[in-house]
């Protein structure tokens, strides 16, 4: 069965199209339009309710480097009763989703310390003192020696929101070309790697691809990539 027929006759639009038609099992039939009709209605609906926020009383420093401030908050929980909550500030941040001509996506590989583990991400770093998409150029360059013409800002996702206020800035980069500039041995980064949506989806499935953000970033960026 056709994936456009679907789109047309059950009138899934823009904002899950392009989910549905890369979705690795796009041709399985009326129980996926069922589940993307579904989620397309949930998008739209607004929550609401009247759920108490936590308060803050006091604030208080506990460390502080150039890269995070760790801080320790008094405060009144949502049922009432009076905690200590600590939390992290740092930058925001930008993440970059590359596409050249072919529609294929570039992500980077490097070891991350924290977890002892290899990682394959999508460009992206901190916004410093820079606007968000200049960041984004930078760090697309720093990271992969690539510029690109297009930008487009695809939105934002909130990085770990239990512990830090940390947003990061999503970008599609388009139309690139390379050059010989870059700080991939400076970042530890030994791996630059082209790969279709697909393909991508795949890596995700089985485990290959786990960074946080890259895997939201590409959410944002699937309705684009067609």
């Amino acid at each position: 069965m056709k994936t456009n027929y679907y789109i047309a006759e059950h009138g899934i639009d823009g904002s899950m199209r392009g989910l549905f038609e890369y979705f690795p099992c796009y041709n399985c039939g009326e129980g996926l339009v069922e589940f993307f009709l579904e989620a397309q209605k949930k998008s739209k609906s607004v929550i609401s309710g009247n759920m108490k926020k936590w308060k803050k009383l006091s604030s208080k420093v506990v460390y502080k480097n150039p890269w995070l401030t760790v801080r320790e908050d008094k405060v009144v929980r949502p049922d009432g009763k009076l905690g200590t909550y600590s939390h992290v500030d740092r930058r925001n941040s930008v993440f970059v989703v590359a596409v050249n001509s072919r529609k294929e996506v570039y992500l980077i590989g490097q070891h991350r310390y924290v977890t002892d583990m290899y990682s394959l991400e999508f460009p992206g770093g901190g916004i410093d003192h820079d606007t968000p998409l200049r960041a984004a150029k930078r760090e697309l360059l720093e990271e992969t020696g690539f510029q690109a013409k297009r930008w487009k800002k695809l939105g934002f996702i909130q990085i770990n929101n239990g512990i830090s206020p940390e947003i990061g800035h999503v970008f599609l980069a388009q139309e690139l070309s390379a050059t010989k500039e870059n700080n991939m041995a400076e970042e530890g980064i030994d791996k630059l790697m082209a790969i279709s949506v697909l393909q991508m989806l795949s890596l995700v499935q089985k485990g290959k691809i786990s960074d946080g953000t890259t895997l939201a970033s590409i959410m944002l960026a699937l309705p684009f990539l067609q």
